[in-house]
């Protein structure tokens, strides 16, 4: 069992307090706008999460806002880094969303940091091309390349919705993760190159680093060496 699901075994013996206002919590600032469901904990998840990580990796981060957000809502997403703060939205199903969800954000405030070093030398891009590639092929073979993408749209590193949507909406995440296994650590490190990125720092964290260690060598070895410094 690794270490965040002990921790989440655990919890169930913890008593909840969640207030609405400011908590003091690892340097940062932690505003919670709107209150959090019933039964999680959110000081004991966020303390969970930097308690375990390094302070390099999570420098460039300077507070986290939970709440409803419009810009949250109109990208259909739970949590999103921007301008040094983490923003969460307060509706969350489980204490392990509240964790990966920091965690995936958190990756995104490290590479706005470190870019040239994790990108200059094209090790994590190449890597995702090759396994690009492979998709493209995997897909075309069972005849799932439909308009508006096309082959060349595989080969953007940047994010693209209509991309986005193709994998998530018209190929479907189920069918897709069939499809990939051992190729991607999940679906969603099939979107773009920071999100591949973002996707194995997450399980380098969370779930099971050897498994990145054998989808994502290179972001494995970028993280290994900043580990050691």
């Amino acid at each position: 069992m690794n270490k965040t699901l002990e921790y989440l075994k655990n919890s169930y013996n913890k008593s909840y307090h969640n207030p609405v206002g400011e908590i003091s919590l690892a340097g940062l600032r932690v505003y919670v706008k709107e209150p959090i469901p019933e039964g999680i904990d959110i000081r004991s998840c966020l303390s969970y999460v930097f308690d375990n990580m390094p302070r390099q990796l999570y420098s460039n981060v300077r507070g986290i806002q939970i709440g409803q957000f419009p810009f949250l809502r109109k990208r259909q997403a739970e949590a999103l880094y921007k301008d040094g703060i983490i923003y969460l939205s307060n509706d969350q199903q489980s204490e392990m969303d509240i964790i990966s969800d920091v965690i995936h954000e958190i990756s995104h405030a490290f590479e706005e940091q470190h870019n040239r070093e994790l990108y200059e030398d094209k090790t994590i891009e190449n890597e995702f091309l090759s396994k690009r590639e492979m998709l493209y092929q995997l897909l075309n073979f069972h005849n799932l390349v439909t308009y508006p993408v096309k082959r060349e749209s595989f080969y953007n590193l940047n994010y693209d919705m209509t991309f986005d949507n193709y994998l998530h909406q018209i190929v479907g995440y189920d069918k897709l993760g069939t499809l990939t296994v051992g190729l991607f650590i999940s679906p969603y490190g099939a979107t773009c190159l920071r999100e591949y990125f973002a996707n194995a720092f997450e399980n380098f964290f969370v779930n099971d680093i050897y498994l990145v260690k054998k989808c994502s060598p290179n972001v494995y070895n970028k993280l290994i060496k900043f580990l050691e410094m």
